[in-house]
Order: C-alpha cells, then structure tokens, then sequence
C-alpha cells in the first residue's frame, strides 16, 4: 500500500474525540510538495464543520495526522486559522 493510500485508509472517515464531541474527518486530497505531506480535509461535528490544511514532515505517519487533529480541536477554535503545520 502506498503512503497516500495508507493516510485514507486511516484519516478518511475517521472519529477524532474531543472533549465530550466527536469530529467525523473527511479527507479530500493529498499532495507532496516541499519536502512535506499536504493533506485537505474537512472535520464536522452536528453542525459545525472546518475545512483545513494539514502539513507534515513526510515521515509522520497517518496517527501524527489525527493527532495534530485533535489537538488543534481542543485548543480556542480560530475561524482564520485553518493551516496545521507540524
């Protein structure tokens, strides 16, 4: 299995829990560029739903990605903040 195909297997529909919420992840695309992993995905919990761009050293591993996930979800939800570096 290759690398993007390992990063949907595991992101794709996956349930990220924060809190007493659950966040569903859809993951659109993703893309190698500079050296990095590039990954466009979407998490929704009820109504709420926050397209973001994830970037990652291309050795993280798609645990990394739910990860970065999870604690950007649980820190103050910023509207114009929807790049991830780590």
């Amino acid at each position: 299995m290759s690398a993007v195909e390992d990063f949907f297997s595991e992101i794709d529909g996956a349930s990220v829990s924060v809190g007493d919420r659950n966040w569903r992840v859809t993951l659109y695309s993703v893309t190698v560029e500079s050296a990095r992993r590039w990954l466009q995905l979407n998490v929704t919990s009820g109504s709420d739903t926050y397209p973001l761009l994830l970037s990652l050293p291309l050795s993280a591993r798609p645990g990394r990605a739910l990860k970065a996930l999870a604690e950007w979800l649980t820190g103050p939800l910023a509207p114009d903040d929807r790049v991830i570096s780590i």
